[in-house]
């Protein structure tokens, strides 16, 4: 895998964001209220970075909650073309807060595109491999913003940051718990190093 901090000649016209969930009582694990800032500041420099160094002029989105709609909402303020990759149709009917239904409508609605990668599914199983197919969807794109806490070793977005890895995708990486930002290469993976690169 190339790491930007080395390559920073990598064109990356397209983007895709990979991240986790916001932090609950049943996913611990997610970002947390205290590292939300943080993480919305870094989003919208790192994608004013992306589109001055790497020449990025699109932005897709998983459309999930916590960093795939931080990152829609931030390139859609700041006027970078969003794609919206959606699993499926009723992806936000689970949601309990009403505010972030409105929300991924209201950046479906503002974005350039989108792909919906399935129909609504039909069980657990069937919903699971609609979100790795999405996910795989995301992947055919030029580069990888993953806001993504290195010691999670399992979940969707380690297993997307994998796949980069395999496909040699330039990263730029978000560790919302260390907070510091890196190209991903492969020693990056396992010793973080704090970065100037954005």
């Amino acid at each position: 895998m190339r790491a930007l901090a080395e390559d920073v000649g990598a064109v990356m016209r397209t983007v895709a964001g990979t991240g986790h969930r916001p932090a609950t009582r049943t996913n611990p694990d997610g970002i947390t209220p205290a590292q939300m800032p943080w993480v919305r500041a870094k989003a919208r420099a790192g994608l004013l970075w992306l589109a001055e160094h790497h020449d990025t002029e699109e932005v897709w989105s998983g459309m999930a909650l916590g960093w795939d709609l931080v990152l829609a909402s931030a390139a859609v303020d700041l006027g970078i073309p969003l794609r919206a990759v959606i699993p499926f149709e009723s992806q936000p009917e689970v949601w309990r807060d009403p505010r972030d239904v409105a929300e991924w409508r209201r950046l479906r609605a503002a974005a350039e595109s989108e792909i919906v990668c399935g129909p609504n599914p039909t069980s657990n199983q069937h919903a699971a491999a609609l979100l790795h197919g999405r996910n795989d969807e995301l992947l055919r794109a030029e580069g990888l913003f993953a806001c993504w806490d290195a010691r999670k070793r399992s979940g969707g977005t380690h297993s997307a940051v994998k796949k980069a890895a395999r496909l040699e995708l330039p990263v730029v990486h978000l560790d919302p718990a260390a907070q510091v930002v890196c190209g991903l290469g492969c020693s990056c993976v396992e010793t973080l190093k704090p970065s100037t690169l954005f």
